[in-house]
């Protein structure tokens, strides 16, 4: 809500009064308005933006100014002109302490913006652990995820920036219970068409996990797996097909999935679309046929031999695998079928090939430090990670196959190898499994085969030195000298003839070679640094120090970064610019208040550094040590 706008000039002037107190942190300033001035101050919006007293202490990041507003009345519920409240701006910044202190003191969790933002969304605007730690205090006192604004959830427009804020949407999905069934009124995706789109591997897997559909259709027909494939994403077409995806499903122009992996073909990723294109019909996708005709397919010669290469690999994969995805086992049945147990160990290779990260991580959440496990616990295993509608004639067999002593052992267990040859369709349960030992095989060179000549180098012809034209002498640029004196600098013996004595070209001769001065400072190689300058004339070394690397950076910002202070004082002798600036404007300045280092704050300063510099977000060195609450800084710069 919004307070009360001030309407009269003396108003406007004290609660203008007040918010550049708190920009200056003036406490005796702040108290005496709050106690003398007009009744309700604290509350009151600024004229042009709307500002309030609170929502300015939050934007400077000042935890002790807050905590006072908040002893003298203030209402953390107060908005500005944009309907944004104190917590909305503490979840922008990525204070989880403010977070705290606003959520303790009754900040309503349900606000929405003009924008349709809740304080949920402003948790997504950065992937750092301090918004991350955000977004869990939000889930802690209470708000929900489920609130529908605009359209969409908080939860899913995480998922639709999935690819950079996983672990946020995987918070909200196991912490604040969202809801994986809503849709997008626009589009009618669900949160597994975000994750697959995205690429996002382990939200996938919590989705599939707990019971999310892989054959749902948006409003264009489209199923998670043709927006996986679209863009290329192999891993969760694994997951989606290990958890019962059909890779057959039409949207609404009677597209399959395989069609979706020539809607943005690459001819430089040629191997990895066909690639894909195996994976889909070998695991049941019809064959390609390279009469069709759609949007997708672009009509020229090039197009036309891949269409005719898709056809053939689908085709030799599709028939490869036929029997062994249309094979089906009966529970009564007490044999088990060759064919029904291959289907099983493809789905969980694929399983574990997708979630190769997370496996090991998985069996230590379940059996911690254990290193053998017996029939039970291995039971509990994949039906804790991967589903409970794996059959017990599998498990048990699997077991059987894998297990040593009636044990199986963890690195044998996690052993990927295992899985990929029980789902070779080869494999037959009467043989029984055959590994060979890990060893790292080199390249195997046959005896047989013909070695290679080598090339032979072009001659080129030079002169050795000028004649007269009619009786030029020539002499190949390879030459061999079997002189064994050529190494020996004998005084008896005096050669000076260039092809039979060459020992200066190998022992006196270096061969140049380029350093950037960056990589000295950030090395911190002041040796080094000090004799290429000793080389240089002062013009030279001007333009060598105020020069910017490849991350628009100089010298002595990289010095700054890393906090040498003795480089820093080296580089400071010369004639630098202070004042130069990166590609955000940050300057020498800015980053050494925001790596919170006074000493080198004041050596710059006493080399007029300038303070009211600003960066691309239009913020002063001022502005940035009151957001990070370094007093001694904010201080030093006021002087």
């Amino acid at each position: 809500m919004i307070f009360e706008e001030c309407s009269n000039r003396i108003n406007n002037l004290q609660i203008l009064k007040l918010i550049d107190s708190i920009y200056n942190s003036d406490f005796e300033s702040i108290e005496r308005l709050c106690q003398n001035g007009l009744n309700n101050l604290i509350n009151f919006n600024e004229p042009f933006n709307g500002k309030t007293a609170l929502i300015t202490g939050v934007q400077i990041g000042s935890r002790e100014i807050v905590k006072y507003l908040l002893k003298n009345g203030a209402d953390p519920n107060v908005t500005d002109f944009q309907k944004r409240s104190p917590l909305m701006f503490a979840c922008l910044h990525g204070d989880p302490n403010l977070v705290k202190a606003l959520c303790e003191n009754s900040s309503d969790l349900k606000l929405v913006d003009t924008e349709s933002k809740t304080c949920l969304s402003y948790c997504f605007i950065s992937s750092s652990n301090k918004h991350l730690d955000c977004l869990n205090l939000l889930l802690k006192y209470g708000a929900d995820c489920n609130q529908i604004e605009n359209g969409k959830t908080p939860f899913l427009e995480a998922c639709e920036r999935s690819y950079y804020i996983e672990n946020f949407c995987i918070s909200l999905f196991l912490n604040g219970k969202a809801d994986y069934s809503v849709f997008d009124n626009n589009s009618g995706n669900i949160a597994l068409h975000y994750s697959a789109l995205n690429g996002s591997v382990n939200l996938t897997y919590y989705l599939l996990k707990n019971g999310s559909n892989p054959n749902s259709k948006n409003f264009l027909g489209q199923t998670p797996s043709h927006l996986a494939a679209e863009r290329g994403h192999l891993n969760i077409l694994r997951l989606l097909w290990s958890y019962g995806a059909d890779f057959n499903t039409e949207d609404i122009n009677q597209n399959p999935v395989i069609n979706y992996l020539f809607k943005n073909f690459d001819f430089e990723n040629k191997k990895e679309t066909l690639s894909i294109v195996k994976f889909l019909s070998s695991r049941n996708s019809k064959p390609f046929d390279k009469n069709t005709q759609c949007k997708f397919f672009k009509e020229n010669l090039k197009f036309k031999k891949i269409k005719i290469l898709t056809s053939k690999i689908s085709r030799n994969a599709f028939r490869k695998f036929k029997d062994i995805n249309s094979s089906e086992n009966n529970e009564t049945d007490e044999t088990l079928k060759n064919e029904y147990f291959l289907f099983w160990t493809i789905k969980l290779n694929d399983f574990f090939q997708a979630l190769s990260n997370l496996i090991e991580s998985f069996y230590d959440s379940l059996f911690g430090i254990e290193e053998n496990l017996d029939r039970i616990s291995f039971k509990t295993f994949f039906k804790k990670i991967f589903t409970e509608k794996i059959p017990e004639i599998i498990l048990n067999k699997m077991f059987d196959l894998i297990s040593q002593n009636d044990v199986v052992n963890k690195k044998r267990l996690l052993d990927f190898r295992i899985y990929k040859a029980l789902s070779e369709p080869k494999f037959r349960l009467e043989k029984g499994l055959k590994l060979k030992p890990i060893r790292n095989l080199k390249s195997k060179t046959s005896s047989k085969k013909v070695q290679k000549t080598k090339r032979s180098t072009s001659k080129i012809f030079i002169p050795i030195k000028n004649l007269n034209p009619n009786n030029i002498n020539y002499q190949f640029k390879k030459f061999e000298c079997n002189d064994p004196l050529r190494f020996k600098n004998s005084g008896d013996i005096k050669i000076n003839h260039k092809w039979t004595n060459d020992s200066k070209w190998y022992l006196t001769c270096k061969k140049r070679s380029k350093l950037e001065i960056s990589n000295l400072v950030n090395s911190g190689d002041l040796v080094t640094l000090e004799k290429i300058l000793s080389q240089k004339s002062p013009k030279n070394i001007n333009l060598l120090l105020n020069s910017k690397d490849k991350y628009h950076k100089t010298p002595l910002m990289l010095a700054v970064i890393k906090g040498n202070l003795k480089m820093i004082d080296f580089l400071l002798q010369y004639k630098i610019d202070v004042n130069q600036f990166d590609n955000f404007k940050w300057t020498a300045l800015h980053h050494a208040v925001n790596f919170g280092n006074l000493e080198i704050v004041k050596k710059l300063i006493s080399k007029n550094a300038n303070k009211n510099l600003m960066t691309i977000n239009n913020r002063t060195a001022i502005d940035l040590g009151r957001l990070y609450n370094q007093k001694e800084i904010v201080e030093c710069l006021k002087k």
